[in-house]
């Protein structure tokens, strides 16, 4: 994972983005966002798009696995490569991929939600440093934001 001068900037900006920002909002951005996705999905399906739409599965599973040491679970690979899913998988695999990764996220927001870590808990990112859970939250919704607005 590469590492931009700006890291500090939007590790700090997620962080302090979420300092009193309830689990609830964050949860409710994570489901829009499948809204998002099916509408990028509904655009023309080329070889840049699916290179977007693989990266923004990979991320979402790598970003779970990351989560997922507040719950108990091992962590997971440091990179996002093993996540991602190959440059072969076919158009008609790649919603329901996203929408299942999605769920997940959104079935482990809950569990966190649940939990209750405060803004003192932080999970490492390799490339932004130490990230709150809900920080977390909101860098997936953050990234996969951003990667769609590529294609919409």
């Amino acid at each position: 994972m590469t590492t931009f001068p700006f890291d500090p900037i939007a590790r700090w900006w997620v962080n302090i983005r979420t300092t009193n920002r309830p689990y609830e909002s964050l949860i409710s951005a994570l489901e829009k966002g499948v809204k998002k996705a099916e509408r990028a999905f509904a655009k023309r399906h080329t070889d840049k798009y699916h290179a977007i739409w693989t990266h923004t599965i990979g991320i979402e599973i790598w970003s779970q696995k990351k989560l997922a040491t507040m719950l108990g679970e091992p962590d997971g690979a440091e990179d996002y490569d093993p996540y991602r899913p190959p440059k072969d998988t076919a158009w008609e695999d790649i919603l329901p991929l996203f929408k299942q990764a999605r769920q997940e996220t959104i079935a482990m927001a809950k569990r966190l939600a649940e939990a209750n870590f405060g803004n003192a808990v932080v999970v490492h990112h390799k490339g932004w440093g130490d990230l709150t859970v809900k920080g977390w939250l909101l860098y997936i919704e953050t990234h996969t934001d951003i990667e769609f607005d590529k294609i919409i």
